[in-house]
Order: C-alpha cells, then structure tokens, then sequence
C-alpha cells in the first residue's frame, strides 16, 4: 500500500515539473520558472518582412522587446539559436517552403518569461542564384504628411504598371496605377512598404529585385505648409487725405 503512495507522489512529481516549465522543449533556456510568480508570455512577433532577394527574414518588435538579444529563430534541421539581427541573415539562396522560418521571444526563467508563439514566413524562399531577375527600384522617397512613396524606375521598364507594390511586407502584391504610391493616413512599419517589377509571362521577365522602406508611416501626421515670408509694403497716394486715399498693400513672397 505504501508503494502505491509512491508511485502516484512521483508521477505527480514528473507532471508538476512538467507544468512548470515556462519555455518550449527545444527552447536554449531549459531552467523552470518560478512557480511562486505568474508566468509571463509575451506578444509574438509580427508583420514579417520576407526578402527573397538578400536571402532575410524580418519582423515587427514584440512589444517591450525591441532588441536582437531577445529573440531567437528556428531553421528546418536545426536547433533554436540567437537571431544575428532584425533582419536576420539566413544562409545565401537556401530555399525554404512557407513556414520553414520561425522566429519567437526567448523563454527566460530568471524573469520568469515563456516563450512567445512564434512568427513564420508565409512565402517561400528560392535560389535566386539561378533566376535573371530585374533590378530593384532605387531612390526611395517617402513623405508620411502626403502618405505618398515614390522611386526612381528601373531601366528599361518606363511604365508605372509594370510594377507591383506591397503594403504587407512582400505577403501580398498590387499592380501600381499611380506614381508616387499612396499608401493612405494609415500606420505602416518599417520594411512593409516594398516595390518591384512585376512578373510578365509573356516577356519572360521573372519578378524583380525588391526596393523596402526604410522608415515606418504614422497615421495622422499633418501636413504642414511654410508661412509666407519677407512682406513688403506698397504706398498709393502717399499723403492724400481726400479721393484718391492713400492706399498701402502688403505683398508675402510666396503669395504672389
């Protein structure tokens, strides 16, 4: 009878270490938290930024978690490991399938932090060692008061509709009926605005290199318009005290 005690004590033993440990089995932190504080879970990371180009994965900050030491990542065959940066490098034209890549916030027993969900890519990667494909836009120019974006073209394809844009990170794509872009007064993160020449089956031409912001929009920036400046007085009838009264004008550069 006692040995049966036993055995149900160490099972329970086993499955309380089980409960309580604050972070996925493959995670690097293996340690328990606490189990005297709430476990913490943090918001996973979102917005992925796919650049098949220079063979990188992105993504927006978990919040509260805006630094590379915080997340780490996983690749098919391999264990989880630091990122090297946001964006992170994966290997040149490895090619993955659609959720091979996945990136989380560490688990971390002295704070007492689970693991996040994790964040996969949701295109694929190819080799593009092999693909001929057009150059990317250059010059980027983003004015956030106009919520426009705008760039330079790519030689030998002068048309606004031979380019597509994306406002999701490179996840969907819209043909451009409009030069400068406009994206609306809306919150865009940084890298989810990208730009480049669409596909073309009938000209054999491959989508192209891709051209990605570099700075975020915010919703609500107001424009702003420069105050007229230098004024200057014009005299009419200078000293008339009956018809025709002395008039006096002031022009605004800027005004006409």
């Amino acid at each position: 009878m006692l040995l049966g005690v036993n055995k149900s004590l160490l099972a329970l033993t086993v499955i309380s270490g089980t409960l309580l440990t604050g972070c996925n089995e493959a995670s690097p932190d293996q340690k328990s938290t606490n189990s005297t504080q709430a476990t913490i879970k943090p918001d996973a990371p979102a917005g992925p930024i796919v650049n098949d180009d220079l063979d990188q994965f992105g993504w927006s900050w978990s919040r509260n978690f805006s630094d590379k030491q915080f997340y780490e990542i996983k690749i098919p065959n391999q264990p989880w490991s630091t990122v090297n940066g946001n964006p992170h490098q994966l290997v040149i034209d490895g090619i993955y399938a659609a959720g091979d890549i996945q990136v989380r916030v560490k688990a971390d027993s002295s704070s007492n932090r689970a693991a996040s969900d994790v964040l996969v890519n949701p295109v694929i990667y190819t080799a593009n060692v092999s693909v001929n494909r057009p150059k990317s836009p250059t010059n980027p120019v983003q004015n956030d008061s106009l919520n426009t974006f705008d760039w330079t073209l790519v030689s030998g394809f002068s048309n606004e509709n031979e380019y597509e844009y994306s406002l999701t990170g490179g996840v969907d794509w819209t043909t451009v009926t409009n030069k400068p872009l406009s994206v609306g007064d809306v919150d865009i993160d940084v890298g989810h605005v990208q730009v480049r020449v669409k596909e073309n089956a009938a000209s054999g031409t491959v989508a192209g290199a891709i051209l990605i912001s570099t700075q975020a929009f915010t919703s609500g920036v107001p424009i702003v318009i420069s105050a007229p400046t230098a004024p200057v007085i014009f005299n009419k009838n200078i000293g008339n005290t009956g018809y025709p009264q002395e008039v006096k004008t002031m022009v605004l550069a800027g005004t006409g």
